[in-house]
């Protein structure tokens, strides 16, 4: 080991000044960068501040059994994650529980644009409803911004968990939100206290 170390520092002192300097370049530049994708994984999404489901809302919600409601952005890779964590949650859930899965659409695109992987993923989720929020309207009312947030709605149209199913953005993983639906609607769950998750993904 001290053989290598020896090596590695007499080959530092030969190299040039130019030499030396582009490695330190390209060191801090790897530093960098490793930060910010850090930053860029860890940062969650903004928290809705809503309590209850609007009444003005083009998403009804179940009148007799939870409901679940899933924002996407129809282009955010991140959110392949959050349907794989939805995919391994609905394995779990033995009570009645109805999933509407919203993809964020707009006027001004084409007709196909919003038709992406994710959405055909979301088409072939067994027992969810696939919706379009249109200009986004639904997600602005309730404060949505982030794509993958979910909210559980109880039949008297509160939300009991609002938040992400996953630990970082794009990245797989149990969390404690997961762990409290399931729990929540197989035991049919009288409890109101809102459950926070941070929300991780792209914008809406």
């Amino acid at each position: 080991m001290l053989e290598c170390s020896n090596d590695l520092m007499k080959y530092l002192t030969e190299l040039s000044f130019l030499k030396k300097t582009i490695l330190c370049s390209w060191f801090f530049i790897g530093l960098i960068s490793t930060g910010y994708l850090y930053l860029f994984i860890t940062t969650p999404g903004k928290q809705s501040q809503i309590q209850y489901w609007p009444q003005k809302s083009k998403i009804a919600v179940s009148q007799d059994k939870p409901t679940l409601v899933i924002f996407f952005h129809p282009k955010c890779v991140c959110s392949k994650a959050s349907f794989d964590e939805l995919s391994l949650l609905l394995k779990e859930v033995h009570a009645p529980l109805s999933v509407k899965l919203v993809f964020i659409r707009y006027h001004n695109k084409t007709e196909d644009w919003h038709k992406t992987d994710l959405y055909q993923r979301a088409s072939a989720v067994k027992g969810s409803e696939v919706l379009n929020d249109m200009d986004g309207l639904s997600a602005k009312l309730l404060g949505a911004s982030t794509s993958g947030i979910a909210f559980l709605i109880n039949h008297e149209r509160k939300i009991v968990f609002q938040g992400g199913l996953t630990p970082a953005r794009g990245n797989m993983g149990r969390t404690p939100a997961s762990a409290f639906i399931i729990n929540w609607v197989n035991t049919k769950a009288k409890t109101v206290t809102p459950f926070l998750s941070k929300v991780f993904g792209c914008e809406l």
